[in-house]
């Protein structure tokens, strides 16, 4: 049974998603991390890993439609690589973080010790099994509602998601599976005061065809090797 306490908290994440769930119940399993079910013993209240399983399906159906309708002229190749990003466990740990997911859920006193609340895989977990609970309480369209909702500056083009790519690790990697040297990279500028830095930086790599060196900007090094990274990428066609 849900106590009189947790059911006032999880109330007001119901007012915060602007849902009311017929059964509370699964709304506390959704955020129940099983550290806390074993730790405790529980027989009347399971864990979340089971409704992130099937989370995980309804998110993928989700963002899959969206993706189908909102852009009809987007190849496949393009779509999935879209999808790839707006169902990563960074982007829905961040999703989470923004809505302060973790106030709501129910850690073991060791996992809360060493941080479990702010481990992104824990937080990706529990948004899955929201969109589960959401889903076995009141169907797809209540499921569809809060993600819509999360994913807001997203779907309507405000929040830029291509922060989601490490493009350092990814042109690495390509040089890497080529067989040639890592990509380098140069600071070619630095200006603006030193609260308020702007960074050029170049990135370089050298494959058979020819060195391919191009610049990107940023207001740290590691944004403008990021930047640069990018570039080279897009001119490579690799993404």
């Amino acid at each position: 049974m849900i106590n009189s306490d947790r059911t006032k908290q999880l109330k007001k994440l119901e007012t915060f998603l602007g849902i009311k769930f017929k059964n509370i119940a699964l709304l506390s399993q959704a955020l129940t991390h099983s550290s806390y079910y074993y730790e405790n013993n529980l027989e009347d209240i399971c864990h979340n890993e089971r409704m992130e399983f099937l989370g995980d399906a309804v998110l993928k159906i989700l963002i899959t439609n969206y993706l189908y309708d909102t852009y009809p002229d987007k190849n496949e190749g393009e779509l999935s690589k879209l999808q790839a990003m707006l169902i990563s466990d960074s982007l829905l740990a961040k999703k989470a973080r923004d809505i302060e997911l973790s106030k709501y859920m129910l850690f073991g006193l060791n996992e809360h010790k060493n941080g479990g609340a702010d481990v992104s895989s824990n937080l990706s977990d529990a948004l899955e099994a929201l969109l589960a609970a959401c889903y076995l309480d009141q169907g797809l369209n209540a499921a569809k509602k809060v993600l819509h909702d999360l994913y807001r500056s997203i779907f309507d083009k405000t929040e830029n998601i291509d922060y989601l790519i490490d493009y350092k690790s990814k042109l690495q990697e390509y040089t890497q599976n080529l067989g040639i040297e890592l990509p380098e990279y140069t600071v070619i500028d630095e200006s603006g005061p030193g609260h308020d830095k702007l960074y050029t930086i170049s990135a370089t790599i050298i494959p058979d065809t020819g060195a391919i060196s191009l610049i990107g900007t940023g207001k740290s090094k590691k944004i403008a090797e990021q930047n640069a990274a990018r570039e080279v990428f897009n001119q490579l066609e690799l993404f």
